[in-house]
């Protein structure tokens, strides 16, 4: 918890692409980065990140989460995720999905960030 209440350097909004917004707050001296992630897949389509973990990233994810490849929900997603650092991990997300990310230092090295067509739920399976 001391991570969450040690003074705030910098803010931020941020634009990625039209499919991912952010915005984010980062303490002073390298010591974590907090933000909402918005992630708005197009119709028919699923956005798919694939990423290493530089530091443990903590992910509560607030609306929506991860899906299929056919773009469904998963039964089991997780409103928690932890990805400790040097995990390499990946979601793909086919509905809308804000999510407040929690990094202990610094963000995720992203490997791959597309968007990619829905696959017909027989396919997906």
């Amino acid at each position: 918890m001391r991570a969450l209440i040690a003074p705030v350097c910098h803010a931020s909004a941020v634009r990625q692409n039209p499919f991912h917004r952010l915005g984010a707050l980062r303490r002073c001296n390298g010591g974590g980065l907090a933000l909402l992630s918005k992630v708005s897949p197009p119709p028919g389509k699923v956005v798919k990140i694939v990423a290493v973990a530089r530091s443990d990233e903590h992910v509560f994810n607030l609306e929506g989460g991860g899906g299929t490849r056919s773009g469904q929900p998963l039964r089991s997603a997780a409103y928690y995720t932890l990805n400790s650092e040097g995990q390499v991990h990946s979601a793909l997300i086919g509905t809308e999905t804000l999510s407040l990310v929690i990094y202990r230092g610094e963000p995720d090295q992203n490997i791959s960030f597309e968007v990619v067509d829905a696959a017909p739920a027989s396919e997906a399976l």
